[in-house]
């Protein structure tokens, strides 16, 4: 009989992000296709809550774009070194007082990480990434009466613990 043909290998990942989940309700999936045995280009998008001030309704998006390199294993089952940029916005609005406050915003920025995947042989797979990024943001808030915004930056931790499917 003829060798049994190798098993064929996956080229996409398509996963949910745990941790905002659990932590309030903002959903972020995840998708990386496979360039290389070595190489992964991704994107993220994320809809839902974000905690942005004191606003009791906030309400965020984001979209983002990731490229991985597997210096150590595969785009299967390895050692994940990477880069992003994500660009997000929300709206919400709080009281103060008897004040109903509005507030929008944005923001930018880069990260790098380093992580791990593992996928099964049914094409179950996770990952964690742990990093850092520095994001610039930009806010404008409305009381009915008068307006004010405000730029700023700062360096915060890029973390992502990651479950889905490859096909």
């Amino acid at each position: 009989p003829p060798p049994a043909a190798p098993p064929k290998l996956r080229d996409f990942y398509l996963s949910l992000e745990t941790i905002k989940v659990l932590s309030r309700p903002f959903f972020e999936v995840d998708g990386e296709y496979r360039l290389h045995e070595r190489v992964g280009v991704g994107g993220m998008v994320g809809l839902g809550r974000r905690i942005i001030g004191t606003m009791d309704k906030q309400f965020g998006w984001m979209l983002g774009v990731q490229g991985t390199f597997y210096p150590i294993g595969s785009f299967h089952h390895g050692l994940q070194l990477g880069a992003e940029v994500v660009y997000g916005g929300s709206s919400g609005r709080g009281k103060a007082g008897t004040l109903t406050i509005k507030q929008t915003g944005s923001e930018i920025g880069p990260g790098a990480f380093v992580g791990y995947k593992i996928e099964s042989k049914l094409g179950l797979t996770f990952s964690v990434q742990a990093g850092a990024r520095y994001m610039f943001y930009r806010v404008s808030v409305d009381d009915g009466n008068s307006q004010a915004s405000a730029a700023s930056g700062k360096a915060e931790v890029l973390g992502r613990l990651n479950f889905g499917w490859s096909f």
